[in-house]
């Protein structure tokens, strides 16, 4: 039946999980390869190789004596491949179960593509790749998408190419795409004729973005009463248009206490912070983020008269703001011109995206400050989860974010949390992520790793990675030694198999 690809019969003792074939004379087999076993038992199995090894019973290591002819013994040499079992084939149906181990004796062969063109595995499969040594296209699960997946390996491995091949598959099964492309290069110039591309300079972040993107940059985000300052005066800003009379009637205004007993409030360290920014929210929510223009001066003047009607001057903390915020502006780390006169707001762009015409946007986030890039990407996933929590409704959407070490690690404020809260609860909403980066363990925050459903794993730069990944995916048995550029084993709920299987990316390659 497949007398051209038989390889060897099954030996010794066999398991629901492993077995062990000989290997027929010099039958060229490797590791990863797929092999089908037709059992006496009327099953036929589907495996893979993880093991090949030679042995001599004339040469063994418990032996007292070496035969002194060499040469004359190696006719006794013969080669085992172990095999892990995948699943059985029953009808062209595949099913990932083993219910009896196949028998002793049973003929093994090694699966090329044909055999597997009409399985029956995932029903409306996506497509990244081919089984490496078979050329068989491996189906997988589209779904796996809700549950998120990270795409890790080092530079040059061909990440950016198989997110882009994934990309279009998902577009193609009726999926919309949202795509933060971190450096401009790895997917906007090969998706400008096809989608809709979006440059970071084109983009207003959200007012709470802003002050974060300042309190960010100035290093004091951890310090909450400079980030209530900041945040406070961002408002006022954005509300009053920047008219800081008008910025200090509000302020006065919003406060249900005197003059005089707010600022005993705050000296007593119990001024409802929070309830301030909720009122001063709520007052923005009317105003058109386009049509504020920001200016250095005036910003900082209204932050002095915040932190002036607060009662915080006297503090050292906040002489120190003051003064790093002048510095900012004066050596060009803080240029809050740049956010007047854009065209889009995170708002307007997931509008976009939720259109039924919309397929797929790319953003180019290459152009801005680390700071501005989190704040964007904080400000779509917001607005995104304003939709879902407005409407009540799954928004099938997929995220992609590049390099995503720096916006999902555990310092990459505020991005950081939108995508954690992502990563817990999207999944119930149809709102997946696909988060690329060289390392598995100080890229990601340990919320969002501990969230992850699939990974896509190329050539890892340490070791080290390897095992923090298998204490969330199952990754045993695999050969990373035996991966090249474009090699990438798949493994979670994206594989429809129980064990990782390897695949190659790049066709002709």
């Amino acid at each position: 039946m497949y007398s051209d690809l038989y390889i060897g019969p099954l030996v010794g003792s066999t398991s629901t999980n492993q077995v062990t074939v000989r290997i027929k004379g010099k039958m060229d087999v490797n590791l990863e390869d797929l092999v089908l076993i037709v059992s006496r038992n009327n099953y036929k199995y589907l495996g893979v190789v993880i093991k090949i090894f030679e042995d001599n019973p004339l040469l063994s290591s418990r032996l007292p004596d070496i035969p002194r002819d060499i040469g004359s013994v190696y006719a006794m040499s013969y080669m085992n491949a172990v095999v892990s079992l995948l699943g059985i084939i029953r009808e062209k149906v595949f099913e990932p179960m083993i219910p009896i181990p196949p028998s002793t004796g049973s003929p093994v062969y090694r699966v090329n593509k044909k055999l597997l063109e009409n399985l029956n595995i995932i029903n409306s499969p996506i497509y990244i790749g081919f089984h490496k040594f078979s050329g068989w296209s491996v189906p997988l699960n589209p779904d796996a998408v809700n549950y998120h997946i990270a795409i890790v390996g080092r530079t040059g491995c061909g990440k950016s190419h198989a997110v882009r091949i994934l990309i279009d598959e998902l577009v193609r099964i009726g999926r919309k795409v949202i795509v933060f492309d971190h450096s401009g290069r790895d997917y906007v110039p090969f998706f400008r004729d096809k989608y809709m591309v979006i440059s970071d300079r084109e983009i207003i972040p959200n007012i709470s973005s802003i002050a974060s993107i300042i309190t960010s940059a100035l290093g004091v985000y951890q310090d909450s009463y400079s980030r209530d300052y900041i945040e406070i005066a961002t408002y006022l800003y954005s509300i009053s248009g920047g008219d800081i009379g008008e910025a200090e009637k509000l302020l006065k205004s919003i406060s249900s206490l005197s003059f005089k007993s707010f600022k005993k409030n705050i000296i007593e360290k119990t001024i409802p912070f929070q309830e301030i920014i909720e009122e001063l929210e709520k007052v923005a929510s009317k105003i058109n983020l386009n049509k504020i223009i920001w200016d250095n001066h005036r910003f900082y003047q209204i932050l002095a008269s915040t932190i002036n009607i607060m009662g915080g001057r006297g503090t050292t903390m906040i002489k120190m703001v003051l003064k790093l915020i002048k510095s900012a502006f004066i050596e060009g780390r803080l240029n809050l011109n740049r956010f007047s006169n854009r065209k889009y707001t995170a708002e307007k762009i997931a509008e976009i995206l939720l259109n039924e015409d919309t397929k797929c946007i790319v953003l180019d986030v290459s152009n801005e400050t680390i700071e501005v890039r989190r704040g964007i990407v904080s400000d779509i996933l917001d607005r995104l989860w304003f939709e879902i929590e407005e409407k009540l409704k799954e928004i099938n959407v997929a995220v992609v974010i590049d390099e995503a070490q720096n916006y999902a690690s555990d310092t990459s404020f505020p991005s950081k949390y939108l995508i954690a809260r992502t990563a817990r609860e999207g999944r119930k909403w149809r709102f997946g992520l696909i988060l690329a980066s060289q390392r598995w363990i100080s890229d990601l925050d340990t919320e969002v790793r501990s969230n992850i459903g699939s990974i896509i794993m190329g050539p890892l730069q340490t070791m080290n990675d390897l095992k923090e990944i298998s204490g969330i995916i199952n990754i045993y048995d695999i050969n990373p030694n035996i991966m090249g550029r474009g090699d990438f084993y798949i493994a979670g709920l994206l594989n429809p198999f129980n064990r990782p299987i390897l695949i190659h990316t790049f066709p002709g390659k």
